[in-house]
């Protein structure tokens, strides 16, 4: 049954059958489909991420058209101190920080393309956004009283759905989406907080996501993911009659 914080605990997972008359999963189950996860995990992951081993980079559509192109002239900037601000090669220049989509003031993205090649620092940046999503989805599932193993799989559902493979070639699209269920982690430790460290450290943590989120530059997806966050918090609250923190978040 649900312990004190409002979870499914894992006694109400593991022990007696449920009202169905199901068999529970016993905790050698339970090891066995965590590690096939993990196991399915790695290859969705290495699958994604080949080009790193090979060499190579992808430069599917708008991939080759427009973001390695602009990231090739920031990581030249930053390596030879040059101001990246203005891009000179199209459209007789224009302000590129202005066009917002290569993110070139997120920390993420100063501090690889300065220190690495650019076909390196490229293609992390492709696939750091799926390990973000699935270990965040991973941690908010955990925190929600699923089990280990059946919350890696909505980790590997989530980072892995169409929605996120199909837009791989907008690449601050899916970063600006990995961040939603961390997001969502910190209102729910806000929300549920039973001291006065927890909701001051969790306002702090949604704070400074929201900031990352404007930093990648693609504020249609940071609406959407306001959206989804908001309906969260006041479904929480109201759950929980802690209204009046709603407006700390």
């Amino acid at each position: 049954g649900p312990d004190a914080n409002g979870l499914a605990g894992e006694s109400g997972v593991r022990c007696g059958r449920g009202r169905h008359g199901r068999r529970p999963v016993g905790p050698v189950t339970e090891r066995r489909l965590y590690r096939i996860a993990w196991t399915g995990a790695f290859c969705l992951l290495l699958g994604v991420g080949w080009p790193i081993l090979a060499g190579r980079i992808y430069t599917d559509t708008d991939l080759g058209n427009f973001h390695l192109p602009m990231r090739h002239f920031y990581a030249q900037a930053l390596k030879t101190g040059h101001g990246f601000l203005w891009f000179p090669s199209e459209f007789l220049g224009f302000h590129l920080h202005g066009e917002g989509q290569a993110g070139l003031f997120h920390p993420l993205n100063l501090i690889p393309y300065r220190l690495l090649p650019l076909d390196v620092a490229f293609n992390l940046e492709l696939i750091r956004n799926y390990i973000f999503i699935l270990v965040g989805t991973f941690a908010l599932l955990r925190r929600w009283g699923v089990r280990r193993d059946a919350a890696l799989l909505g980790g590997i559902f989530f980072a892995f759905s169409s929605f996120n493979l199909l837009h791989f070639m907008h690449l601050n699209v899916v970063a600006i989406a990995a961040h939603l269920p961390f997001k969502l982690l910190a209102i729910d430790f806000a929300l549920r907080a039973r001291d006065r460290h927890t909701l001051p450290i969790a306002c702090v943590c949604l704070a400074l996501l929201t900031c990352s989120q404007l930093l990648l530059g693609h504020p249609q997806i940071v609406w959407i993911s306001l959206l989804a966050e908001g309906s969260y918090a006041l479904l929480l609250a109201w759950a929980l009659g802690c209204l009046r923190r709603l407006p700390l978040l």
